[in-house]
């Protein structure tokens, strides 16, 4: 029989000694030298002694080691189908009883506890496949938005009297050496590492998802003051850090807008109470908050705090309008704002671009857009820029943009926040209709 990296054959009684089969510790030598892979078969030797006898993890372990089941009769490595079945059968099948069993053991208290303490997603909401845009049509669909950008503002904004808007991301910090960021330097005016208090000034990003979003926003608002709050890295970070982190943003930085791509599944966890307090603060400040609703798809309600009355929640939508598979069901009796998440392109680490899906890369677009809203409304129409900042006011706005006229529906109970200079749209229209669309909404309110 050959073994599976081609080398000499070898008898059925030099497999027992050759830790192949049964994994035991009299590993012969010069068997471990050839084989591929001779690092992983010494660990798992070495870590079998620590895993329990009789349970289905060990012979799941057992399993991926043992190259024989990996073959047919004939000694060539199993393929397609019959392999797949196998890895299932011998594998996959083993670890899920394992981890039945392993649950079945935890009280549901301490599940419940676990769960609240957990963010979305682990900050990276990403949904890879199974959606239906190409990044083509996004990129279309951005270009047509910085079209309306630079129709209504000034390149130069001092030449205007109005300020620049400031907005905060709380996110997993930024790679400040790729090229996209390097760029728009000028843009970062403030950051603060709350995981490190002796580095503060340091926000390194090494999971890559604060880029991506940071840049997504800068994108859709390339005139706003960037304060950028890291908040998480690899641990779950706690409600009580995002509240330090909100108020921060709010007293020491002045911010007009809060982006946070993240969210708790409850509101159990430790410092909740305290999280909930910073969101009412800023919100009375009339701080604009914004946090993605979820990745969960219909199984799932929005998760906090985009489920809370202080906050404007983001749902995901292709550049038609229609809702990503990944984006929660609609909420009844509450305006569900959306805007596209899927297949968007930004930055990410060691100076890439990437396409990703998610509410988490909603969230970034939708606050750059209130972010170009509020930049308009003080250009233009300045008497009313401070009503747009109210949440209510924000979000009102951003429906009657959603409304490409009278007989306008709701598509699977959103309202898609689309800018673009067709005739049906808002910013199809000239200036003054504008000024007077947006003072009566806000007039209204």
């Amino acid at each position: 029989m050959e073994r599976p990296e081609g080398g000499d054959t070898i008898s059925e009684d030099d497999d027992s000694k050759s830790g192949f089969s049964d994994i035991s510790d009299d590993l012969n030598l010069g068997d471990l030298a050839e084989h591929k892979s001779p690092t992983i078969v010494s660990l798992a030797v070495e870590w079998k002694k620590e895993v329990p006898e009789n349970t289905q993890f060990l012979s799941a372990i057992t399993s991926c080691l043992n190259w024989q089941l990996w073959e047919n009769e004939q000694g060539q490595p199993l393929d397609g189908e019959v392999l797949r079945t196998k890895f299932y059968d011998e594998v996959v099948k083993r670890l899920e009883v394992e981890l039945r069993q392993a649950f079945s053991k935890t009280p549901i208290d301490e599940l419940d506890e676990k769960a609240a303490e957990l963010d979305f997603g682990n900050w990276d909401q990403t949904i890879s496949s199974g959606t239906r845009q190409t990044q083509g049509s996004v990129s279309n669909w951005v270009v047509t938005r910085r079209r309306v950008y630079r129709e209504f503002i000034p390149k130069d904004l001092s030449s205007s009297r109005s300020g620049p808007v400031r907005v905060a991301i709380l996110d997993t910090g930024i790679d400040k050496n790729h090229r996209d960021v390097e760029a728009r330097e000028d843009n970062i005016k403030g950051k603060y590492n709350w995981l490190d208090q002796n580095r503060v000034r340091s926000v390194v990003d090494r999971k890559g998802h604060g880029t991506f979003a940071a840049c997504l926003l800068l994108d859709y608002a390339p005139d706003v003051e960037l304060y950028v709050a890291k908040i998480a890295e690899n641990e779950p970070t706690s409600p009580r850090m995002v509240a330090r982190a909100i108020d921060h943003a709010v007293s020491q930085w002045g911010v007009d807008i809060i982006s946070m791509s993240f969210g708790y599944p409850d509101k159990k966890g430790e410092g909740y109470k305290e999280l909930e307090k910073a969101l009412d603060r800023a919100c009375y400040k009339h701080v604009l908050l914004f946090a993605a609703a979820s990745n969960g798809g219909g199984k799932v309600q929005p998760s906090f705090p985009a489920r809370e009355d202080t906050v404007i929640a983001v749902y995901s939508t292709d550049t038609d309008g229609d809702r990503s598979n990944f984006s929660p069901t609609a909420m009844k009796h509450e305006l569900n704002l959306a805007t596209v998440g899927e297949a968007v392109e930004s930055a990410w680490l060691d100076d890439q671009v990437k396409s990703k899906s998610g509410t988490s890369y909603a969230t970034p677009i939708m606050a750059g857009i209130a972010a170009f809203l509020l930049q308009y409304a003080r250009i233009h129409i300045p008497g009313k820029a401070a009503a747009l900042k109210k949440r209510k006011g924000m979000m009102e706005v951003l429906k009657r943009i959603a409304e490409k006229g009278p007989r306008y529906q709701q598509r699977d109970g959103y309202y898609f926040v689309d800018l673009s200079l067709w005739p049906d749209g808002l910013f199809g229209k000239d200036e003054p209709f504008i000024d007077m669309i947006i003072g009566d909404v806000l007039d209204s309110i």
